[in-house]
């Protein structure tokens, strides 16, 4: 199992994830933690967030093009709506499937412990750029 100290590497990038309002790419990540250590390499924070993620201190979301945004795990209940257009995050503001773990509980006596939900599709924006490109395909 990975190491659990608390390197300064390791606090920068929990910061920046405290400070995110989003879920943000490790080169984001990276990007904004070279005011803090000029030294830190990318591949440090990639090393990070694989360790943080195998504690669940921070979840993943893939994205379309094998693209991975993060942001912090413990506490956080959120799902997303992802744009395959965009990479955009949209998130749900509501769980869909806390009356499905009820349900799985009364009726199997399974008790979910987590979920994780991720929907994909486009968002507005690019179902719009879409429909211009191809203005007579009919669905």
């Amino acid at each position: 199992m990975a190491s659990t100290r608390n390197t300064k590497q390791k606090k920068i990038i929990l910061s920046i994830l405290k400070n995110a309002e989003r879920p943000m790419s490790a080169g984001e990540i990276h990007a904004l933690a070279l005011a803090s250590c000029p030294s830190m390499a990318i591949t440090t924070v990639y090393r990070n967030l694989e360790a943080m993620a195998d504690r669940h201190e921070v979840v993943c979301h893939r994205l379309s093009d094998n693209q991975v945004s993060y942001e912090l795990g413990q506490g956080a209940h959120s799902h997303y709506l992802v744009c395959l257009g965009c990479n955009r995050l949209i998130p749900l503001h509501q769980c869909p499937l806390h009356g499905l773990e009820q349900k799985v509980l009364e009726e199997t006596g399974f008790q979910v412990s987590s979920h994780h939900v991720e929907l994909f599709g486009y968002c507005s924006k690019c179902r719009a750029k879409k429909e211009q490109q191809s203005p007579n395909k009919q669905d």
